[in-house]
């Protein structure tokens, strides 16, 4: 990995570049000048410069003084010429790499570019549009920041609907008898049957009934209980899309060669990345007022909440029972020879005694009234990017 550090030393910059792990490569210091105040940086393969002496800088003997020589005794050690008030650029979030590739004259595919602020990184090719990000060029194969702009995530659809009532219960309604089944005026006995069970019914003694058998009555069932209807919540969320794609390349390799005092050479990107270089920083940020002037937001990711609040169902309403009662020989003992089926309502009819008898009863219709439901949460745009461009 290597960084290109710009450092004052004196009045003048000197751009450093710092290698890590990777191959030696020199710098070219003259002597013409003790005290610095015009110091170049040639970056190549190590061949002896008319202007002064070669240094040899590696990863091994970069943080040892011993190893840095000026350009000649007078001349002022690296680090001794540094003052409290210099600055250090880091240029780039990932390697520049002082490579033979970086011509002696900054042309071609090469051109001089400010160097880059404090706090930011760079220099990027930046790519925007609509399609999918291209690969990043030759002399750009730093590291490499996608991200989108122009988030589009409408609010989900929702509903909410209501099952079929379930558990309705009806409630067995309360037989009465008289001794005639002609006339029910006056009632002499009273049961309750379970439905579904057989049951033997003789109300002979209690109504002191003669041969003609006794009258019954039994009224409507009554609406159900309990029961409920169980709630379908809807909802669709369309897939967020984004507008715009993005792709910043970081360029891999840089030196001064022959720009002027405050740039570097880099390569030059092509469509369809865009024609200016630029510089990156985590954020919303403001630009810089100098250099890189042209703003682009983009963001790396996404946050979404979006979906539907909670569906329920009111209670069961307009459901109701409907019965009926089996009659069966009571010689059979069990229910099993069915002589006659009484549909309820029954208002005085005749039943014969003793009797046999099996209750049925079964609850219909009915439903529950939906929640009124709405959309809640939304997709967010999350990690913002700044890039700042040369126009």
């Amino acid at each position: 990995m290597r960084w290109l550090i710009a450092v004052g030393l004196g009045a003048a910059p000197v751009v450093l570049a710092v290698a890590c792990a990777g191959p030696e490569f020199t710098l070219a210091l003259r002597s013409e000048d003790a005290t610095a105040k015009d110091v170049d940086l040639e970056v190549g393969r190590g061949d002896e410069s008319s202007d002064g002496k070669i240094v040899d800088v590696t990863e091994r003997d970069a943080s040892d003084a011993s190893a840095i020589d000026g350009a000649g005794a007078d001349a002022p050690d690296a680090a001794d010429s540094m003052n409290a008030g210099d600055s250090v650029d880091v240029v780039g979030s990932d390697v520049l790499d002082a490579g033979a590739d970086v011509p002696a004259h900054c042309s071609g595919v090469f051109e001089c570019s400010p160097v880059v602020p404090t706090g930011w990184a760079g220099p990027f090719e930046l790519y925007e549009g609509s399609n999918s990000a291209p690969a990043c060029e030759t002399g750009f194969s730093g590291s490499t920041l996608d991200g989108h702009a122009g988030l589009s995530a409408p609010a989900a659809s929702c509903s909410c609907q209501c099952g079929a009532p379930q558990g309705l219960q009806c409630s067995s309604p309360t037989m009465t008898f008289s001794s005639t089944p002609t006339s029910c005026t006056t009632s002499c006995a009273a049961a309750i049957l379970t439905p579904g069970v057989c049951t033997t019914v003789d109300m002979r003694t209690r109504c002191a009934l003669g041969l003609t058998g006794a009258g019954m009555t039994v009224p409507a069932p009554a609406a159900p209980t309990q029961g409920s209807c169980a709630p379908v919540r809807i909802e669709g969320i369309a897939v967020a899309t984004w507008a715009t794609n993005s792709r910043g390349c970081v360029a891999s390799v840089a030196s001064r060669a022959d720009c002027k005092v405050g740039s570097v050479c880099v390569p030059a990107p092509t469509s369809p990345f865009l024609a200016g270089l630029c510089i990156e920083q985590a954020g919303d940020v403001a630009c810089p007022v100098t250099d890189y002037t042209t703003k682009y937001l983009y963001y790396a990711g996404i946050t979404d909440t979006r979906g539907c609040s909670t569906c329920t169902c009111g209670a069961v309403s307009g459901a109701s029972c409907a019965g009926s009662i089996d009659q069966y020989k009571s010689a059979d003992a069990g229910c099993n020879t069915l002589q006659t089926i009484y549909d309820l309502p029954q208002t005085c009819a005749a039943l014969q005694q003793p009797a046999d008898l099996v209750l049925s009863l079964k609850a219909s219709n009915g439903s529950c009234a939906p929640s009124v439901v709405s959309a809640t949460g939304a997709a967010t745009p999350t990690t913002p990017m700044t890039f700042c461009c040369a126009p």
